[in-house]
């Protein structure tokens, strides 16, 4: 059985952890959408990086969606992402909580065999889809479809991108938030079969409010030392930077070392966990997925105390600022940098220039 510090705070990826904060005005936005056919967010890309949360927010969603007794599917991104979604499109209509009837392979004319899955991929799979949404259409009901880790490297999600344009313009909806890294989300939205979806709202995965990091901690670490100094728990939230993962690794390590009191040593040790931690699993492979020219654009900011002038970085680089611009551009899709006022940039992820100082004699 796990023990209740265990279930608290969970940073193992892509599992949702019971301490989900800090994303109810985006859960109420998706909410919201379901009910308005003109809503931007019927079809919704959210973006952030490794860590941020993006898996945790869609299984947060489907939570809600199920409650209020929507139809939701859940998929990630893979070769065999169609035949899924038809499975689950008739596996759950018949198990709704809105009682839906007469939505079966038998009612809508298929002829399944060992499984739903290889039937479904011996018809066209807009046809099978266009079948399910006037099925379902007549019963005032459309599907939530949620798409994990989406990255356009499939055919398949291409296919259900056009499927889906050609179908709502024969009327027929569905709510699609699809969640994936920057630069993935970036490729899908840029790609010329597609550019339909450019329309769609997107929701990049800001940092957590500190007041809701603070809140929840002091709950949480006053329930084993209920004489937990307020000022460490402010303390051990700064340290999160509002960063999901951190959030999670902190709040673990602070429950995982302690037997009945939180101190200074207990908390310094934790957040010496959850900084290796960070660095290994979320920042190490940042930087693993860079080409050799953006590491030469990061280490150029390092120079830097603070902000880092365009100019000074191209110039640290050898190279002109026309060149260095597409690499700019792609470290800003990416989410490693952000604008730090004209002309400046500044890194992005919590620690990531010390990570890249550490880093850059293996380069």
């Amino acid at each position: 059985m796990k023990s209740e510090k265990q279930v608290l705070f969970n940073p193992r990826f892509g599992l949702k952890p019971d301490l989900f904060i800090g994303r109810t005005a985006i859960i109420d936005r998706i909410l919201d959408a379901q009910d308005s056919t003109n809503s931007p967010y019927r079809t919704t890309f959210v973006t952030g990086i490794r860590g941020s949360g993006k898996t945790s927010l869609l299984s947060d969603i489907a939570i809600e969606f199920e409650q209020r007794g929507e139809l939701v599917v859940s998929v990630s991104e893979t070769d065999d992402m169609l035949a899924a979604i038809i499975d689950q499109l008739l596996l759950k209509s018949r198990s709704s909580a809105r009682k839906i009837s007469g939505i079966s392979a038998s009612a809508l004319g298929f002829s399944f065999g060992v499984t739903l899955s290889e039937n479904a991929q011996t018809h066209s799979f807009r046809g099978a889809l266009g079948k399910i949404l006037s099925a379902l259409k007549k019963h005032k009901t459309s599907p939530v479809i949620l798409i994990d880790e989406a990255s356009g490297e499939t055919a398949a999600l291409r296919e259900f991108a056009s499927t889906y344009q050609l179908l709502a313009r024969e009327g027929l909806d569905m709510l699609v938030v699809a969640a994936g890294l920057p630069k993935s989300v970036s490729k899908v939205l840029t790609e010329r079969a597609l550019t339909f979806l450019q329309r769609a709202g997107r929701i990049k995965l800001d940092p957590l409010p500190m007041d809701e990091i603070v809140d929840s901690y002091l709950k949480v670490f006053s329930q084993k030392d209920p004489a937990v100094p307020y000022d460490l728990v402010k303390s051990l939230s700064a340290q999160t930077f509002g960063f999901p993962y951190l959030y999670q690794l902190i709040g673990y390590y602070v429950t995982e070392l302690s037997d009945a009191r939180i101190d200074h040593t207990v908390a310094a040790n934790a957040v010496s966990r959850a900084r290796e931690l960070f660095f290994e699993n979320v920042l190490a492979m940042l930087l693993r997925d860079t080409t050799e020219k953006e590491r030469d654009f990061l280490f150029a900011m390092l120079e830097d105390a603070q902000d880092s002038a365009f100019g000074d970085i191209a110039n640290r680089m050898g190279v002109s600022k026309g060149y260095a611009v597409k690499y700019r551009q792609r470290l800003l899709d990416a989410m490693l940098v952000e604008s730090a006022g004209y002309g400046k940039l500044r890194f992005s992820p919590p620690m990531f220039a010390e990570f890249l100082a550490q880093e850059r004699p293996n380069y």
